[in-house]
């Protein structure tokens, strides 16, 4: 008999008849069969282990693992304790067949929201049972003040190229208060109805080593660091286009992509083709543009800038250089 066969039976177990007073036996029956009946209604035995490691493979002992069971009635029950040495946490209870789970630690950014979905029914129990799930810690390293906002502004002019200014966050003369272009930004537009229209936006750079660089990372679920430490030293692009549109009778094109990031290069310079200097930055999901309620085309993303000369993009939260954001313009991760 496995763990599961052993906690499933505990049910049956639990429900065999007393030698006793036939009334006592009756009574002692009923309730053991109610006890039954609910911890069945809340699922099958589950058991899963995590194993919580940093980046480089090491298992991070002493960390809060924890595992959120899945119970009927949009209700969870939640099991959570310190990881040994190896950096494992067992986890069991019962479950309708889908489980969350993360851990975090002292030196690092919390990993959570972390998913699992069981699919293969044993008599009482999930299969397989125990698997083992990995958590990997992202380390603390150094993080820094930088230039970070969520910015939603309207494009003054389409056809044309359009500089924006990361530290000011707004549009470069004669359009705004910006003086250094950093995104060149250019939209195009055709628009008869929601359902008939064509919509471009397209990002480019003033200098020829400046670019930005796609990643791909979940919005949701994983660390809160959603990307590396640092950008990249080279293979930046010079120049990213959106496109978006519908057509009568036809489902919308290009929507927003939820697992779409980028990082960004901006104000470098050089010598004898490699860059001696520039700002390093990242952008947390995709640049989303909303061509329908917008004159022209409303442009939406949520930008971090190290101004200080290196890769690091490890955003420091209490540290942000722009002063009295809005709330609907603040930025939660780092």
């Amino acid at each position: 008999m496995n763990a599961g066969q052993a906690l499933a039976s505990g049910i049956n177990e639990r429900t065999r008849p007393m030698k006793s007073h036939p009334f006592l036996h009756l009574h002692v029956m009923a309730w053991c069969i109610v006890i039954a009946v609910s911890q069945v209604s809340n699922g099958q035995a589950a058991q899963v282990t995590l194993r919580v490691a940093d980046e480089e493979g090491h298992p991070v002992q002493g960390a809060e693992a924890v595992v959120t069971f899945e119970q009927k009635g949009d209700k969870f029950h939640t099991v959570k304790g310190p990881t040994d040495k190896t950096g494992t946490f067992v986890a069991t209870y019962r479950d309708i067949g889908f489980i969350s789970y993360g851990a975090w630690a002292d030196g690092y950014y919390d990993t959570h929201d972390l998913q699992d979905r069981y699919k293969d029914r044993g008599k009482g129990w999930w299969r397989p049972w125990n698997p083992v799930l990995n958590v990997v810690l992202k380390k603390t390293i150094n993080p820094v003040p930088m230039y970070a906002k969520k910015v939603q502004v309207e494009l003054p002019e389409l056809d044309r190229p359009i500089g924006f200014d990361l530290i000011e966050a707004d549009w470069c003369a004669p359009h705004g208060r910006g003086r250094t272009t950093d995104f060149i930004f250019t939209g195009k537009k055709r628009f008869v109805s929601w359902e008939d229209f064509d919509a471009s936006l397209e990002v480019r750079f003033l200098q020829p080593s400046d670019g930005i660089q796609p990643i791909e990372a979940p919005p949701n679920g994983g660390s809160a660091l959603r990307l590396p430490h640092l950008a990249p030293a080279d293979g930046y692009l010079g120049s990213y286009k959106r496109i978006q549109g519908s057509k009568p009778g036809e489902s919308m094109k290009g929507w927003r992509k939820e697992n779409q990031n980028f990082f960004f290069r901006v104000r470098s310079s050089g010598r004898d083709g490699q860059v001696t200097r520039a700002w390093y930055g990242k952008i947390h999901g995709d640049i989303g543009i909303d061509p329908i309620n917008s004159k022209t085309i409303t442009i939406m993303f949520r930008y971090y800038l190290n101004p200080d000369s290196s890769r690091n993009v490890e955003f420091d939260l209490k540290r942000n250089l722009f002063n009295d954001l809005k709330p609907r313009e603040v930025v939660w991760q780092p």
